[in-house]
């Protein structure tokens, strides 16, 4: 379970740890579920998947599903906003596992990304997962957690014996894409990696990206596994470059407008994985979440507006990830609900006024959007991005339009600042340099999306800058215009450059 506040989160998800929590189920039928061939599920959505829940018949314990710090009393009341459909189910039950497998494949989602726990999660429930997925024609995927003592070196130790151990099974998932660390055309592994921005479940040791990066140079070396990060709260670009991670996603953004949306995805650098995680909805108030994290299904209008969204960035995913698949604590399941439940002396939310499968044909219903292309999209065009400048600093901001995935800056050496952080450009260069009419240059490559950008200039009051864009046409680039502030009587004037219609 987890917010988007992570010392939150981890703090009530320590405590769920130590629990001990599930029930009877309902009669399934998992052939009753099959599919057409043009319906099958698609590599590209993953659903964050957990195996967390046990009950007396199938485990001779509850497990997730009560909370001793609530008066809760399974398998009728249980530790959740909603009540599944299936009941207070064992994660371990062949029965549940073959459920879930046709629910997965009527929403069209065709990987899972199961969560594991160093000391929790054992061996043989990871291979029952897989065997079930594989009679299912569904792939999996591991979500490493971020357990009590995890660190560097456990980590990496703990993803290299899992692809070694799993690798070879025709359900673990794997993917021929690449990344800034690794090359293109192999398939290779893909482990989601919870909570970078900490050590370890605890919350008590906030670390920098680098902090990952030899690990995972050492997972690339070993097993050539991609491992993409969640930092919890941003950084997602420094994750990248100064991680070694392969990529990113965001697990929950609660609330789009406030929280930048999917914007993150335009700031990671050429070839990082962008894996956006879209929420149908989010309830967590039963186990102690604060009101301000409930996040209303609103009928289903969440979970499109979170999946227009995570398209609309003008940068294409390389997956979809889906939040979740079953976490019942934080309310955000598309596993079916069970409507009208009263236990405890409550009554448990549901989908209504959507059926209590809505989400699974919602979600399938998107999926094959994502596959056609069939989501409103900025236009994108590739440029290059040259600025010269006379005077002794100079700074662009982009009001309008924007840049995506800028590329490593390079720059003369005798600049003595060159930097793109996204939104503005910055060069400095020593003032006797600007003084005698001396120009400095630095460059980098981006995605320009929209169909104009404009930058507001400002420097020194002497000499004058100059910004040059020019366009990839296939094998070579080619100029589309030059911007230019002279220093001091320009400052704060806009320069609209339009990319397309010239």
């Amino acid at each position: 379970m987890r917010s988007r506040t992570v010392a939150a989160t981890f703090a009530i998800a320590a405590a769920l740890l130590l629990t001990v929590l599930t029930a009877p189920q309902a009669a399934v039928s998992p052939s009753a579920q099959a599919q057409p061939a043009a319906s099958r599920p698609s590599q590209q959505v993953v659903a964050f998947y957990y195996g967390w829940y046990a009950n007396p018949k199938v485990d001779g314990t509850w497990e997730h599903w009560n909370d001793p710090r609530l008066d809760i009393r399974p398998p009728q009341d249980i530790s959740t906003d909603y009540y599944p459909v299936l009941g207070a189910y064992s994660s371990k039950d062949p029965r549940v596992l073959a459920q879930h497998m046709a629910w997965l494949r009527r929403a069209r989602v065709g990987v899972i990304a199961l969560s594991w726990w160093a000391g929790e999660t054992s061996d043989t429930y990871v291979q029952q997962v897989l065997d079930a997925a594989a009679k299912a024609g569904i792939r999996v995927a591991l979500h490493i957690e971020p357990v009590t003592g995890r660190t560097a070196r456990s980590y990496s130790a703990h993803v290299i014996r899992l692809v070694r151990t799993f690798g070879g099974h025709p359900a673990f998932f794997t993917t021929t894409r690449g990344s800034p660390h690794v090359k293109a055309g192999v398939k290779r592994p893909l482990v989601f990696v919870w909570a970078t921005g900490v050590k370890d479940l605890t919350d008590s040791e906030p670390v920098g990206p680098d902090y990952w990066a030899a690990a995972n140079d050492r997972i690339h070396r070993t097993v050539g596994a991609l491992v993409v990060a969640c930092p919890c709260g941003g950084g997602y670009a420094e994750a990248v470059t100064a991680g070694h991670f392969d990529g990113a996603y965001n697990y929950a953004t609660l609330h789009l407008e406030t929280e930048g949306g999917f914007d993150w995805a335009r700031s990671l650098p050429p070839d990082a994985l962008y894996i956006p995680s879209v929420i149908p909805g989010f309830n967590a108030e039963r186990i102690g979440y604060e009101s301000s994290t409930t996040v209303p299904r609103r009928g289903g209008q969440e979970y499109d507006d979170q999946w227009s969204a995570a398209l609309g960035t003008g940068v294409a995913p390389d997956l979809v990830s889906i939040t979740s698949f079953n976490e019942w604590h934080e309310g955000s399941s598309i596993e079916p609900a069970r409507a009208d439940h009263t236990a405890g002396g409550r009554t448990y939310l549901d989908f209504a006024p959507l059926s209590p499968t809505a989400y699974l044909d919602r979600t399938a219903a998107w999926v094959a959007r994502y596959a056609r292309g069939d989501y409103p999209r900025p236009v994108s065009t590739e440029v290059r991005i040259r600025v010269t400048t006379s005077s002794d600093w100079a700074t662009l901001s982009i009001a309008g339009g924007s840049l995506a995935r800028p590329g490593a800056v390079t720059a003369s050496s005798t600049a003595t600042r060159a930097q793109f952080d996204g939104t503005t450009i910055a060069m400095n260069q020593p003032l006797p340099r600007a003084e005698e009419g001396l120009s400095s240059t630095m460059s980098f490559t981006a995605v320009a999306l929209g169909e104009e950008v404009t930058f507001v200039g400002d420097g020194g009051f002497i000499g004058s800058t100059q910004l040059t864009v020019e366009r990839r046409d296939v094998t070579s680039w080619t100029e589309i215009g030059t911007l230019t502030w002279v220093g001091g009587q320009d400052s704060g004037a806009s320069r609209t450059l339009r990319l397309r219609d010239l």
